[in-house]
């Protein structure tokens, strides 16, 4: 089981198959002379090839992490976008001896203000309480608030649940003509089927619903739903 693990790990970190294969494999034989000198050619040109940390492109991936970490929640913390930003890191071919200073770029920029919202009301009230120097980490953060614990989301989720929300307080949303409700509840009737009042109630009630205001639709529900005498 603790092998299985280990192997997910190195597969999620190295790459593929390959990559522990090789990892393994160059750490327990020693080659002769001839192989050294390919594989030093060959980590040559992997450094050549390999991504460059500038700024252009830690921001770029700063927003494609971003964009990963958002279609499958609304709020994040850092370690949730630290995951994100090693594993692109890794995938662009970073070099090793760059991937941490690439990974705290990203997530930095990352969780910016022009980025992110931060959701901690803390920072914004009224009367902050400032600790001394010697009670803040070495980010300036607090001792007394967990690590990594701050919640942020985005503009857009943000401007997504506005959206919703207005949706569902309209009042103004298309409706069925009276007629045309008295023409289909004709239609039962000439089926044989007799609607008791309770039913007929809740077919208009559905038709004329967002004009309906907020606070009568539970009670205007409940009348519906209500047993009446010969109701079946």
């Amino acid at each position: 089981m603790q092998r299985a693990t280990w192997r997910s790990e190195a597969l999620a970190v190295l790459g593929g198959d390959v990559g522990p294969r090789d990892y393994v494999h160059h750490a327990l034989h020693a080659h002769p002379h001839p192989d050294r000198d390919r594989d030093r050619d060959r980590d040559r040109d992997r450094d050549q090839s390999s991504q460059r940390v500038t700024t252009r492109w830690v921001h770029g991936t700063a927003r494609e992490v971003l964009t990963t970490v958002q279609s499958s929640r609304a709020v994040w913390q850092e370690n949730h976008v630290r995951a994100e930003a090693e594993r692109r890191a890794r995938a662009a071919g970073v070099r090793l001896g760059e991937v941490d200073h690439a990974v705290d770029a990203i997530v930095v920029r990352a969780l910016s203000p022009t980025l992110s919202l931060p959701l901690d009301s803390s920072e914004h009230s009224a009367e902050p309480v400032s600790e001394p120097a010697a009670l803040r980490r070495s980010d300036g953060a607090s001792v007394y608030t967990v690590a990594g614990s701050k919640l942020y989301t985005s503009r857009e989720i943000v401007a997504a649940e506005q959206a919703i929300l207005a949706a569902a307080a309209r009042r103004d949303g298309r409706v069925v003509g009276t007629d045309t409700i008295d023409i289909a509840l004709l239609g039962p009737t000439a089926s044989g089927v007799e609607l008791n009042p309770g039913q007929v109630q809740l077919v208009r009630v559905h038709r004329s619903w967002m004009r309906i205001p907020r606070c009568r639709r539970r009670h205007v529900l409940q009348s519906a739903y209500e047993p009446r005498p010969g109701n079946r």
